[in-house]
């Protein structure tokens, strides 16, 4: 039997404009408005699936809500993949465990991290 999980998550970053470049503001706009997350080190068994729901950016804020999708076709192999690593998706967002490249953003020289709101997970019967 196959399985997923919807997750959302809602991301803000509020920063000192004043501090930056307009030429650096605007790379990290752009990187923000376009993101790639991949799944990392991990031997997932599944799929990830994105999609950019909103994107705000003004003043010194940048927000954003992506939603992922997980998806597996085994769901022996996927549980005991959780057991394993410890993992239990009723707790813990499997974007923050197995994502790469969407929990911050550089500006100039600096690396921000996004404040994070995570929405549970919602499994989807099949």
């Amino acid at each position: 039997m196959s399985g997923s999980v919807l997750e959302f998550i809602t991301q803000t970053i509020y920063f000192d404009k004043e501090k930056y470049s307009k030429k650096e503001i605007d790379q990290a706009t752009k990187v923000h408005k376009n993101p790639d997350p991949f799944v990392g080190f991990t031997q997932f068994p599944g799929t990830m699936e994105w999609k950019l729901e909103w994107v705000e950016c003004s003043d010194g804020y940048l927000g954003r809500e992506i939603l992922f999708t997980f998806l597996w076709d085994k769901d022996d192999e996927f549980n005991l993949w959780l057991e394993n690593n410890g993992i239990s998706i009723e707790e813990e967002s499997l974007s923050f465990i197995i994502l790469c490249n969407f929990m911050s953003i550089e500006i100039g020289d600096d690396d921000l991290a996004y404040e994070n709101a995570y929405n549970s997970a919602i499994p989807i019967e099949e």
